[in-house]
């Protein structure tokens, strides 16, 4: 992912775009930063880890940071009208 990402990027936004892997259990390294960017990386979590995640960013967070996060969330199963009970399972 890291390797391909530049080549999606806006030309003009790859000098203030760092992309790099990280453990987000541990401390995150980039400090200061104006936003930090979650994609698809929240759903994957109970409550307990994801909550261990976001400590881990808070210290490198500056005044007025912006915390993105690009997740799905889901319905409580059974709740929505899919056409096919078998939708609702690709779905989760």
């Amino acid at each position: 992912m890291i390797e391909q990402a530049p080549s999606k990027c806006p030309p003009e936004l790859l000098s203030r775009i760092k992309f790099q892997a990280h453990d987000f259990y541990t401390p995150q390294p980039v400090k200061h930063a104006d936003v930090y960017f979650f994609r698809w990386i929240c759903h994957n979590q109970s409550d307990k880890y994801g909550v261990k995640m976001m400590q881990q960013l808070v210290p490198a967070l500056k005044k007025g940071a912006k915390i993105v996060i690009n997740d799905n969330c889901l319905p409580k199963p059974g709740s929505e009208d899919y056409p096919d009970m078998w939708d609702e399972k690709i779905t989760r």
